[in-house]
């Protein structure tokens, strides 16, 4: 109490007194249900969450924030196992929250989310989508509802609930964003462009994420002049670490490769951790004829995934990353076994097919770079961006690499 930055009264000090350990046990079962609330990848999560904070509303029977989290976590029990006793105590713990607190955008959307489900498929939700109209901030709300919705895979609903967004606060930058960034996952480009340049007009200048966004997506779409002159012309200096980087790898599939390694290099002052910096890095360098001094960033590179592989071995995404690493670096022995088994398991990326067609080309294994290079192509990878990538040189005179890429441009 002593440690606290403001001066208590009395009371106050007895009453933190009375119910200290009450309070911070509860405290703590909240942080610790949140931490799993948040957790995307482990099926149990929203399980392990509602027990947490069932404990923490069981400690303090007036933590209205806990019973919010709790009947999310209850509803996302309910969409992954299907007990409706779960969807009832969602919307009861909602409610229960409401009752003291009927401004909580939080509990108004766990509400509206335990009502719309249990109501699935029985007409018009447009009655209860009103309880959100009357919140202070109801395009947040709608936001933190179409996430939700996106969580659990309902995508019509997440795009209604993204569109609401954009009705309540039509000049506020983030609701073209966030509707920007669910069309891009649903691969709807040019609507995802049109978003994000909504976005950027309507922002204040210091945000960039919307130019960054349509940047990445000239990148992916073939549009290089497009993406370089974007990144040219956005507002403010060139130094965030993810603009320069995205800079630098405009210039690189350009050709430009002195300004390209300046850039990296800066990138690499600004984010020293990067591994995706150092590849880069070594590819330039490579692509420069400097093989040795390219050797040396990939396997400063392999050596920063490694390390993180092992702090988190599950993750697929590193498990590709330190492929492509281990391919770079020569360690093919190592790298195409671990391509090849992600190759079979990995969830569908044009992205990671593109990584796993790298190494399969870096380490001369055809018929696999061909193979992960039209899952690539399949799912909407840029036949311009594959052939401005050198690892696919040796294959450009191949019939089926031509007849991969003529069958996208076609």
């Amino acid at each position: 109490i002593a440690d606290l930055p403001v001066a208590l009264t009395r009371e106050q000090q007895a009453r933190i007194d009375q119910q200290a350990t009450r309070s911070l046990k509860a405290w703590e079962a909240f942080a610790q249900g949140t931490g799993h609330l948040d957790d995307l990848v482990n099926p149990r999560a929203p399980i392990f969450a509602a027990e947490l904070l069932h404990r923490a509303v069981e400690l303090d029977h007036d933590f209205f924030l806990a019973r919010s989290h709790l009947s999310a976590a209850l509803w996302l029990e309910f969409m992954s196992v299907g007990n409706p006793d779960r969807l009832r105590e969602a919307e009861l713990q909602a409610r229960r929250a409401l009752e003291d607190r009927p401004d909580m955008s939080l509990a108004t959307v766990a509400l509206v989310l335990a009502i719309q489900t249990r109501t699935m498929g029985q007409g018009d939700h447009s009655t209860v989508l009103a309880e959100l109209s009357s919140l202070p901030k109801p395009d947040e709300a709608d936001r933190e509802l179409a996430s939700s919705w996106l969580r659990v895979g309902e995508l019509e609903l997440a795009e209604s609930a993204f569109l609401a967004a954009i009705e309540s606060a039509p000049d506020y930058w983030l609701n073209p964003y966030g509707y920007g960034r669910f069309l891009l996952r649903g691969g709807r480009h040019d609507e995802a462009e049109r978003a994000f340049s909504r976005a950027s007009e309507i922002s204040p200048v210091s945000v960039e994420w919307p130019q960054v966004e349509i940047v990445a997506l000239g990148l992916a779409n073939g549009d290089l002049s497009g993406a370089v002159e974007m990144v040219e012309t956005i507002r403010g200096p060139q130094t965030g670490p993810v603009r320069v980087k995205q800079l630098a790898t405009a210039s690189s599939i350009l050709g430009r490769l002195e300004p390209a390694e300046t850039l990296y290099r800066q990138a690499i002052d600004l984010s020293p951790h990067d591994f995706m910096l150092r590849q880069d890095l070594g590819d330039i360098l490579a692509r420069s004829g400097r093989s040795t001094e390219a050797n040396d960033e990939y396997v400063k590179a392999l050596a920063m995934l490694e390390s993180d592989v092992e702090a988190d071995p599950s993750d697929p995404n590193r498990q590709r990353y330190l492929a492509l690493s281990a391919a770079k670096a020569g360690d093919c022995p190592r790298a195409s076994p671990l391509a090849s088994t992600l190759l079979r398991h990995l969830p569908q990326s044009a992205e990671a097919a593109h990584d796993l067609a790298r190494v399969f080309a870096i380490c001369n294994e055809r018929e696999m770079a061909l193979q992960a290079l039209a899952e690539a192509i399949r799912i909407g990878l840029s036949p311009e961006l594959v052939r401005s990538r050198p690892e696919f040189d040796w294959l450009s005179t191949s019939t089926d690499f031509e007849q991969i890429l003529a069958a996208a441009e076609t």
